[in-house]
């Protein structure tokens, strides 16, 4: 869980230093286990490093997966994180959502900002498979949610997730993952 706090942290360095170079901040998301949740300072030690970096919160957002949550068993006690989250301003991402059973018990329980969709629903489309993301976004729209495509690889799947209303594509299709050196060169082209 350590290695959790060391990505969150160098996320915060990263914004602080497009700060400095006078760059557009860019939302960064940060992955965290179950095992971080159990840190019993975890939002106090996020929002001590936001502070320690001069960090906008509104440039971060934590994802959790939908399988830890639901193994964590803790549904009171991940609702207070949650809770603390949204008192310090940072937003929270549900990820790798429908893999598991019981995604709508989830989304009933509890209060995320982003539900990110994953790609399973994108291997092997069909009609029947689109329908249920077409829902899932209407679905997710009706709670104030965001909602992220994952693991996205053409530009059929980006055209028909954008007449579905979908908020954000993430995958192959624009990028595989690359160092912070090489988005900054990717970012450059791509906003000319």
């Amino acid at each position: 869980s350590q290695i959790d706090f060391y990505v969150f942290e160098y996320a915060c360095s990263q914004l602080k230093e497009w700060a400095r170079q006078g760059k557009q901040a860019l939302p960064v998301s940060v992955n965290f286990s179950r095992s971080s949740l159990s840190h019993h300072d975890f939002v106090d030690r996020l929002n001590r490093l936001c502070r320690q970096y001069g960090v906008d919160k509104r440039y971060l957002e934590i994802e959790l997966t939908e399988t830890a949550l639901l193994e964590s068993h803790q549904f009171e006690f991940v609702k207070q994180v949650l809770d603390g989250f949204r008192r310090i301003g940072i937003a929270v991402a549900l990820d790798d959502f429908g893999f598991a059973y019981s995604s709508l018990s989830l989304l009933k329980a509890l209060e995320v900002d982003t539900l990110k969709l994953d790609r399973t629903f994108f291997l092997n489309e069909s009609k029947r498979s689109r329908n249920i993301v077409c829902n899932v976004i209407q679905l997710a729209h009706s709670l104030h949610m965001n909602v992220v495509a994952e693991g996205i690889e053409n530009m059929e799947q980006v055209h028909a997730l954008r007449e579905m209303d979908c908020d954000l594509i993430q995958g192959y299709v624009y990028s595989r993952p690359i160092s912070a050196d090489e988005f900054e060169a990717w970012r450059e082209q791509y906003e000319k």
